[in-house]
């Protein structure tokens, strides 16, 4: 399965949901195993938590990046750098909150 940078369009599409995790399950249904859980902590906002979840849409890109992350014991990277190359078109971020709310971030205009 090909994937993609989800669109202002599709995201506009999107079903609402009452809950974190109703909105989960549809997007582990709509992208599999290219829908991931972020190791980072939530956010708050107006006091709803949010999640952060990966779309990896370049996973051999993913992949190269998690492997240097795990090595150097970090969270970030240097983006400017050839060995990080494709780093930050790998992935899509998506917050999933508390009231089911999806926000998707880097939208596409297609």
């Amino acid at each position: 399965m090909e994937i993609k940078r989800i669109s202002k369009k599709e995201a506009g599409c999107f079903p609402k949901f009452e809950k974190k995790e109703e909105a989960i399950k549809f997007l582990e249904e709509k992208f599999g195993e290219n829908f991931a859980k972020e190791d980072l902590p939530p956010v708050e906002i107006d006091e709803v938590k949010g999640y952060p979840y990966l779309l990896i849409i370049d996973r051999e890109a993913y992949s190269r990046m998690k492997e240097l992350l795990g090595k150097n014991d970090t969270k970030v990277y240097y983006g400017q750098k050839p060995s990080t190359k494709g780093f930050s078109e790998s992935t899509q971020r998506i917050y999933i909150y508390e009231d089911g709310t999806i926000q998707v971030t880097s939208l596409t205009e297609e």
